[in-house]
């Protein structure tokens, strides 16, 4: 009877302990294999620079990291991950701390993280990049591109940048000239009808191609190369600039004229005292609220004296000497002028002694106040001053400061400058 019981007993002992590890690897089995991390972001300590940073996680090659870099010197040091996955038990820093959502971890090195799943088998190993951009992005990089241009011996040029390409009208002894370029450094020559007479500095761009006015002619193209002419009712000095859909020019009766036609000219107003007749810099450009502003800077008088003042206007009939009379860059003509980066940026000129000493300037409010441009900013140092130059920008923001002259001889070249931030 105490067999049976013995027996009995030990049956009952080794169904329980069955049933106990039955029990054991069906719950093992219910839980998560997954060891993915879904989401990652950082906070710091003490900056605000990373609230917007959108981390990429990429499973094939087991990284996780920032495709848009944080700020130039940016500190790695004193972030606190976030680090979420489905179902993990864990999930261990560089094999030794176990990651409780308050670390404090310095990325300047390599991190791993080891993620466990809900198992507490299955585990998986990411890297982590905190990445930093390594040069300053608010830096201007300038270099010359490419060699010369052409061959010919010119009189005059003038460029643009129209339907995707550079545009370089060159005027010689014999012939008028169009180059074009996609990268300033090949170019493509053609021969255009535009007559010699013309001047080729006063050529301006609008929407739908080029004008010139040439002894009381006005030649317009759409393509650069073959130029049609129409005889002005209006005896216009040159034209300014295209603004909201109408032209404008300086007529020989010293009066600013607009046109919607290019056929009926109308007196808008009188230009301003000591407006210059050649040689300004002319641009035409947008505010930060989207209104269209013309700019016109330096220049040279019917006396022939170099100014230093820069007028504005929105319709062609009110001007505003935004200078107000203060002399901050030194009187020029054949300066150019552009906005880039929501500033005004002059380059170049000459007065009566020759080329301008101080080529380059800038003016953070829209023409108001001017001054030199920092380190970051200021042309290369190998540059050479010139004026009659082109100042361009491209599609992707690039500029080109194409040709200009000295005394005596053309550059007859292109210098490329681009703000790094721009090139991200």
């Amino acid at each position: 009877m105490k067999t049976n019981f013995s027996k009995i007993l030990w049956l009952v002992v080794l169904l329980i302990t069955i049933s106990f590890c039955a029990c054991t690897e069906s719950s093992s089995a219910d839980k998560s294999t997954s060891t993915g991390i879904s989401s990652f972001w950082i906070t710091h300590v003490r900056l605000d620079i990373d609230s917007s940073t959108v981390f990429t996680i990429d499973e094939t090659n087991a990284l996780i990291y920032n495709y848009d870099s944080l700020p130039y010197q940016s500190p790695k040091d004193s972030f606190i991950p976030t680090i979420m996955g489905y179902l993990l038990s864990a999930v261990y820093i560089n094999d030794s701390i176990e990651y409780s959502g308050s670390d404090t971890i310095d990325f300047s090195n390599l991190v791993k993280l080891t993620s466990y799943a809900e198992n507490g088998e299955n585990n998986q190993t990411y890297r982590v990049e905190v990445r930093v951009h390594s040069v300053d992005p608010d830096l201007y990089i300038w270099q010359k591109a490419g060699g010369n241009i052409y061959t010919e011996t010119p009189l005059e040029e003038k460029a643009y940048f129209f339907n995707g390409q550079i545009y370089l009208f060159v005027r010689t002894a014999t012939d008028a000239y169009l180059y074009r370029s996609t990268d300033a450094k090949t170019w493509q020559k053609e021969t255009i009808t535009l007559p010699l007479t013309a001047t080729f500095q006063k050529i301006i761009k609008t929407a739908t191609g080029f004008l010139v006015v040439d002894n009381n002619n006005l030649y317009e193209t759409t393509d650069g190369i073959r130029w049609t002419n129409s005889t002005l009712t209006t005896s216009l000095s040159y034209l300014l600039f295209e603004l909201n859909k109408k032209i404008y020019a300086l007529g020989n009766d010293n009066s600013i004229y607009e046109t919607s036609d290019k056929i009926q000219w109308n007196s808008v107003a009188s230009a301003p005292s000591n407006f210059p007749i050649k040689g300004a810099a002319i641009n035409v450009s947008y505010t930060p609220n989207g209104q269209a502003h013309a700019y016109v800077a330096g220049g040279e008088t019917a006396n022939g004296d170099f100014l230093s003042t820069v007028w504005s206007t929105d319709n062609g009939s009110y001007w505003t000497e935004l200078t107000e009379g203060i002399n901050y860059f030194t009187p020029r003509s054949g300066a150019s002028i552009i906005q880039y980066d929501g500033m005004l940026m002059l380059f170049g000129g000459k007065d009566k002694n020759g080329v301008v000493s101080d080529p380059h300037w800038i003016s953070s409010n829209y023409g108001l106040v001017w001054k030199r441009p920092s380190a970051k900013i200021i042309l290369s140092f190998d540059f050479q001053s010139r004026f009659d130059q082109s100042v361009i920008i491209d599609d992707n923001l690039g500029i080109y400061i194409v040709g200009g002259r000295n005394f005596g001889y053309f550059m007859n070249n292109v210098w490329t400058g681009k703000k790094i931030e721009f090139t991200f």
